[in-house]
């Protein structure tokens, strides 16, 4: 797989730069999309090992996004494991940089700067944001106890309703990133609008593919479907039911 062709750097990100560079701040913004490079490379590597197909990797000015084109119903832990890697990796940057400082290898102005953006960078990932590590661990959670078009649901409202207090009580910190937040609500809202598509993408991967899970769920209405379990939907096989569904939506 040639990665490099895969990779978009947004023009915002090029404009950050140079004003860093003009301002003397390009220290400091090199040391965070270092910590931001390695970060995608934890998603990148752990979605190489479960094979999964990396579509375009696109640095932004204030973080990366990897857009990975997996079955939805590929298996829960491993898509965990994925959501869970750009953090596992910080903290390996974290456990390094610890060293080299122990070492005598980086100074302690130079240790105390990547301590301190490795931390922020972890902490905003872990938010239940769309579409940030966290809003994807816990969307992931809840897939594993609630059918999927209703997790779908829920992981929204999460993540609205931690958007909006954001932006009530802490103004502040999304004044000063506004650019941020601005990705934010607008990657929330177009994900929203689409939401439609994605469970019909479910219903049709359930159908003319290949799943084979060890838990089986009767239940009476497609709308009900887990992502780990094969179904029974009143009586029939989930194929069979899916297949009439469809039928009769286009008869």
């Amino acid at each position: 797989m040639k990665l490099w062709n895969k990779i978009s750097i947004h023009p915002l990100t090029y404009i950050l730069l140079l004003i860093s560079l003009l301002s003397g701040l390009f220290k400091f913004v090199i040391i965070i999309f270092t910590i931001i490079i390695l970060h995608e490379c934890g998603h990148i590597i752990c979605s190489l090992i479960f094979k999964r197909s990396i579509d375009k990797i696109i640095i932004l000015p204030f973080g990366g996004l990897i857009k990975i084109t997996s079955p939805i119903s590929s298996n829960i832990v491993e898509d965990l494991l994925i959501g869970v890697s750009g953090i596992a990796m910080q903290l390996v940057i974290g456990i390094i940089s610890c060293i080299l400082y122990q070492s005598n290898i980086i100074d302690y102005y130079l240790y105390q700067n990547i301590h301190f953006y490795n931390t922020i960078i972890i902490s905003f990932n872990l938010l239940p944001l769309c579409p940030l590590d966290g809003c994807k661990i816990i969307k992931l959670l809840i897939e594993i106890v609630i059918p999927y078009k209703k997790s779908f649901i829920y992981s929204f409202i999460i993540s609205f309703y931690m958007f909006i207090n954001i932006i009530l009580l802490k103004f502040n910190i999304v004044k000063d990133n506004i650019l941020v937040f601005i990705f934010i609500g607008i990657y929330t809202y177009t994900e929203f609008k689409n939401r439609y598509y994605y469970v019909l993408r479910f219903y049709m991967e359930r159908l003319y593919g290949k799943y084979h899970f060890n838990r089986i769920a009767y239940i009476n209405n497609h709308e009900n479907m887990y992502k780990n379990r094969l179904h029974i939907i009143n009586g029939i096989g989930e194929k069979e039911y899916l297949s009439k569904i469809f039928k009769q939506r286009c008869d």
